[in-house]
Protein backbone atom coordinates (compact mmCIF):
# COMPACT_ATOMS: atom_id res chain seq x y z
CA UNK A 1 0.00 0.00 0.00
CA UNK A 2 1.47 3.33 -1.04
CA UNK A 3 2.73 5.53 1.76
CA UNK A 4 1.85 3.03 4.56
CA UNK A 5 4.08 0.92 6.79
CA UNK A 6 2.87 -2.33 8.34
CA UNK A 7 4.07 -5.71 9.59
CA UNK A 8 2.16 -8.98 9.87
CA UNK A 9 3.78 -12.16 11.18
CA UNK A 10 2.62 -15.48 12.49
CA UNK A 11 3.29 -19.13 12.78
CA UNK A 12 2.10 -22.48 14.03
CA UNK A 13 3.46 -25.78 15.27
CA UNK A 14 1.55 -29.06 15.05
CA UNK A 15 1.99 -32.81 15.02
CA UNK A 16 4.78 -34.38 12.95
CA UNK A 17 6.90 -31.31 13.78
CA UNK A 18 4.80 -29.30 11.34
CA UNK A 19 6.27 -25.80 11.59
CA UNK A 20 4.86 -22.89 9.61
CA UNK A 21 6.08 -19.32 9.86
CA UNK A 22 5.27 -16.32 7.73
CA UNK A 23 5.69 -12.59 7.65
CA UNK A 24 4.86 -9.63 5.44
CA UNK A 25 6.33 -6.15 5.77
CA UNK A 26 5.08 -3.13 3.86
CA UNK A 27 7.39 -0.12 3.93
CA UNK A 28 5.84 3.02 2.54
CA UNK A 29 7.90 5.97 1.47
CA UNK A 30 6.41 9.38 0.76
CA UNK A 31 2.96 9.12 -0.81
CA UNK A 32 4.14 7.62 -4.05
CA UNK A 33 5.96 4.39 -3.21
CA UNK A 34 6.04 1.22 -1.19
CA UNK A 35 8.16 -1.89 -0.79
CA UNK A 36 6.47 -5.13 0.29
CA UNK A 37 8.47 -8.18 1.35
CA UNK A 38 6.85 -11.51 2.23
CA UNK A 39 8.43 -14.75 3.48
CA UNK A 40 6.97 -18.14 4.36
CA UNK A 41 8.54 -21.37 5.60
CA UNK A 42 6.86 -24.76 5.96
CA UNK A 43 8.59 -27.82 7.42
CA UNK A 44 7.11 -31.18 8.36
CA UNK A 45 8.41 -34.67 9.16
CA UNK A 46 7.53 -37.52 6.83
CA UNK A 47 4.33 -39.47 7.41
CA UNK A 48 4.97 -42.65 5.38
CA UNK A 49 7.62 -45.17 6.48
CA UNK A 50 9.69 -46.76 3.71
CA UNK A 51 10.89 -50.00 5.33
CA UNK A 52 13.08 -50.91 2.33
CA UNK A 53 15.32 -47.81 2.64
CA UNK A 54 14.72 -47.01 6.34
CA UNK A 55 13.38 -43.50 5.67
CA UNK A 56 10.29 -41.38 6.19
CA UNK A 57 8.56 -40.08 3.07
CA UNK A 58 6.27 -37.15 2.20
CA UNK A 59 8.13 -34.72 4.42
CA UNK A 60 8.57 -31.13 3.34
CA UNK A 61 10.95 -28.23 3.74
CA UNK A 62 9.80 -25.20 1.76
CA UNK A 63 10.84 -21.55 1.63
CA UNK A 64 9.18 -18.75 -0.36
CA UNK A 65 10.33 -15.12 -0.59
CA UNK A 66 8.68 -12.35 -2.59
CA UNK A 67 9.38 -8.64 -2.91
CA UNK A 68 7.39 -5.96 -4.73
CA UNK A 69 8.30 -2.34 -5.28
CA UNK A 70 5.50 -0.01 -6.38
CA UNK A 71 6.22 3.57 -7.36
CA UNK A 72 4.09 6.31 -8.89
CA UNK A 73 6.67 8.97 -9.75
CA UNK A 74 4.22 10.90 -11.95
CA UNK A 75 0.44 11.34 -11.73
CA UNK A 76 -0.14 9.08 -14.75
CA UNK A 77 2.82 6.70 -14.43
CA UNK A 78 3.18 3.64 -12.19
CA UNK A 79 6.03 1.13 -11.97
CA UNK A 80 5.76 -2.29 -10.32
CA UNK A 81 8.88 -4.43 -9.88
CA UNK A 82 8.32 -7.95 -8.55
CA UNK A 83 10.90 -10.59 -7.63
CA UNK A 84 10.40 -14.00 -6.05
CA UNK A 85 12.34 -17.10 -5.01
CA UNK A 86 11.13 -20.49 -3.81
CA UNK A 87 12.85 -23.69 -2.75
CA UNK A 88 11.34 -27.06 -1.93
CA UNK A 89 13.18 -30.12 -0.64
CA UNK A 90 11.28 -33.30 0.16
CA UNK A 91 11.25 -37.07 -0.05
CA UNK A 92 8.08 -36.94 -2.07
CA UNK A 93 5.56 -38.17 -3.28
CA UNK A 94 4.74 -41.65 -2.01
CA UNK A 95 1.36 -43.35 -1.85
CA UNK A 96 0.43 -46.40 0.20
CA UNK A 97 -1.59 -49.52 -0.53
CA UNK A 98 -5.16 -49.03 0.70
CA UNK A 99 -6.57 -52.25 -0.77
CA UNK A 100 -5.39 -55.25 -2.78
CA UNK A 101 -7.43 -58.12 -4.12
CA UNK A 102 -6.27 -61.41 -2.53
CA UNK A 103 -3.88 -63.41 -4.69
CA UNK A 104 -2.97 -60.54 -7.03
CA UNK A 105 0.70 -59.69 -7.63
CA UNK A 106 0.16 -56.39 -5.79
CA UNK A 107 -1.24 -58.19 -2.72
CA UNK A 108 1.55 -60.80 -2.81
CA UNK A 109 4.30 -58.14 -3.08
CA UNK A 110 2.91 -56.24 -0.10
CA UNK A 111 2.47 -59.45 1.95
CA UNK A 112 6.09 -60.46 1.23
CA UNK A 113 7.21 -57.21 2.91
CA UNK A 114 4.80 -57.58 5.84
CA UNK A 115 2.55 -54.76 4.62
CA UNK A 116 -1.19 -55.11 5.02
CA UNK A 117 -3.10 -52.83 2.65
CA UNK A 118 -5.75 -50.84 4.51
CA UNK A 119 -6.98 -47.26 4.87
CA UNK A 120 -4.68 -46.94 7.93
CA UNK A 121 -1.57 -48.25 6.14
CA UNK A 122 1.32 -45.75 6.21
CA UNK A 123 4.09 -48.16 5.13
CA UNK A 124 5.75 -48.84 1.77
CA UNK A 125 8.70 -50.97 0.66
CA UNK A 126 10.23 -48.98 -2.20
CA UNK A 127 13.80 -49.61 -3.30
CA UNK A 128 14.12 -46.51 -5.45
CA UNK A 129 14.68 -43.09 -3.88
CA UNK A 130 11.93 -40.51 -3.64
CA UNK A 131 12.87 -36.86 -3.95
CA UNK A 132 11.65 -33.44 -4.93
CA UNK A 133 14.33 -30.79 -5.15
CA UNK A 134 13.08 -27.62 -6.73
CA UNK A 135 14.34 -24.05 -6.85
CA UNK A 136 12.58 -21.33 -8.80
CA UNK A 137 12.96 -17.61 -9.11
CA UNK A 138 11.88 -14.78 -11.31
CA UNK A 139 11.43 -11.08 -11.73
CA UNK A 140 9.10 -8.81 -13.64
CA UNK A 141 8.54 -5.16 -14.42
CA UNK A 142 5.14 -3.66 -15.15
CA UNK A 143 4.89 -0.08 -16.40
CA UNK A 144 1.50 1.65 -16.70
CA UNK A 145 0.88 5.03 -18.27
CA UNK A 146 -2.63 6.48 -18.19
CA UNK A 147 -3.76 8.45 -21.18
CA UNK A 148 -7.15 10.13 -21.32
CA UNK A 149 -9.54 7.20 -21.85
CA UNK A 150 -6.89 4.45 -22.06
CA UNK A 151 -3.95 2.92 -20.20
CA UNK A 152 -0.79 1.69 -21.89
CA UNK A 153 0.72 -1.29 -20.06
CA UNK A 154 4.12 -2.88 -20.72
CA UNK A 155 5.13 -6.07 -18.92
CA UNK A 156 8.49 -7.80 -19.05
CA UNK A 157 9.73 -10.69 -16.95
CA UNK A 158 12.03 -13.66 -16.54
CA UNK A 159 11.39 -17.05 -14.83
CA UNK A 160 13.84 -19.78 -13.94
Amino acid sequence: VLGQTSLVAGGSFATLNDLRIYGTANIGFADDGALRIAYAHNRRDGIIENIQRDEWLNNRDEHVLRARLLAEPLDRLSLLVTADWAQSRALCCAWTARSAAPGTPFALLNAAQGITPSPENLTVAAGAPFFQNMSTWGASLEVNYEFTGATLTAVSGYRY
